[in-house]
């Protein structure tokens, strides 16, 4: 994603004297000399100058450009101030300046610029010569650290200074060595908020303190997501409105956890129930089963093969008591066959779930359903208690064939 360009009033290079340019002169003025001043030759009332450019050079306003493409081997296309997330135009928003020939050099006085090449330069003079628009957004470039490395994604700042950046928040929690080698503290992507920042692949939002999942326009820091987690389902409900098994989980999917439980709401209290599972063609291929919430994450699972469904060969050839259990994605069961089964577990996504439109009779929920085992969707539909007997002995063929 193309990001923001710096602007005039924050760039560091321009009151360092760096990088003007001739906006207009007279054709047969000559080049500009230090401090960006109409050319020899050229008439000072057909110039508009940089006020403290260096290294400036005659050129002719009118030649835009959409990238760096449109402007000669010693020009940049200039983008700056540009509108929010503007490295490149097809409407041609830049305009082609030439190089600085020089830059400034102090050691003391390199605050880093972000160029939409994605390198760090020392300044944005270094930026332009090497024919680059530098950007505000310093999500552009790979973070720099200036000190011990344990802020990543981020970068570690002293405990003196700030982020300086608005795309980064200080987490004071997180300890790094700075760039003197005294103790720091992280500055970390800025993400969550009305903005809606996202954070990068690998990363989820923390929002820290205060409301989850950043309500009341509460911005979050951009963590580096674990790599594994544990196996246990006490079931959360993710920033993202999905169902995760536990926190480890949901921040692997990129996102934080929510103070609400609506999502187990929405599909647990659904699924529990008779649902007639498979699907329909030159011969149905069905099989029923009830759904038993032992608690909210996991249960018995009553197996019927569907024998009493018209022109069918069940879906799982088995019956009696099985069970499932919430996995880590959302809307995903695992099912543990009876040990009458061929098969022994399953794993069925509940991709939509909704009205059915009326079919098949006496069906109150539709749903898409992907399985491991089968390469298509499944067709689910959940029927009240009464279309089957409470063991699943025996169920009421809902097709009427």
């Amino acid at each position: 994603m193309l990001r923001e360009m710096l602007p005039f009033s924050l760039v560091p290079w321009l009151a360092l004297g760096c990088g003007g340019s001739v906006i207009e002169s007279d054709p047969s003025g000559g080049s500009g000399g230090a401090g960006g001043g109409s050319g020899s030759g050229g008439a000072p009332a057909d110039a508009a100058v940089d006020a403290a450019g260096t290294g400036g050079g005659p050129m002719d306003a009118a030649m835009r450009c959409a990238s760096n493409q449109d402007c000669s081997a010693t020009e940049w296309c200039d983008f700056e101030p540009a509108e929010p997330g503007e490295c490149s135009s097809p409407i041609g928003a830049g305009t082609c300046r030439l190089r600085p020939a020089t830059c400034p050099k102090n050691a003391e006085v390199c605050p880093g610029a972000c160029a939409c090449n994605g390198v760090w330069y020392c300044d944005g003079c270094d930026a332009h010569q090497a024919g680059w628009s530098t950007t505000s957004d310093n999500l552009w470039c790979a973070p720099m650290d200036g000190g011990g490395g344990t802020c990543n994604p981020g970068f570690c700042k002293e405990m003196t200074a700030s982020c300086e950046d608005p795309d980064y928040v200080p987490v004071g929690s997180m300890g790094c060595t700075g760039p003197s080698g005294n103790d720091g503290f992280c500055c970390l992507p800025r993400c969550g908020g009305f903005e809606g920042a996202a954070c990068g692949p690998g990363q989820y939002c923390d929002f820290l303190s205060g409301p989850a999942c950043g309500g009341l326009d509460g911005a979050g820091a951009c963590m580096l997501a674990p790599t594994a987690c544990d196996a246990d389902c006490p079931g959360v409900c993710g920033c993202d409105g999905q169902f995760y098994c536990n926190e480890c989980n949901a921040q692997q999917a990129g996102t934080g956890v929510s103070d609400s439980d609506a999502c187990k709401e929405d599909f647990w209290s659904n699924l529990e129930g008779i649902w007639l599972i498979g699907w329909s063609g030159g011969m149905n291929h069905f099989s029923w089963v009830r759904f038993v919430a032992n608690d909210p994450m996991a249960g018995d699972a009553l197996f019927n093969p569907g024998e009493d469904v018209g022109s069918n060969m069940p879906l799982w050839p088995c019956s009696g008591k099985g069970s499932w259990m919430a996995t880590a994605k959302p809307d995903t069961v695992q099912l543990m066959f009876p040990p009458n089964c061929s098969l022994q577990t399953e794993v069925l996504s509940f991709i939509s779930l909704g009205p059915t439109g009326g079919y098949p009779p006496g069906a109150i929920l539709s749903a898409r359903i992907e399985s491991l085992s089968t390469p298509s969707p499944l067709e689910g539909y959940k029927f009240t208690p009464a279309q089957c007997e409470p063991d699943m002995s025996s169920c009421v063929d809902p097709f009427g064939y």
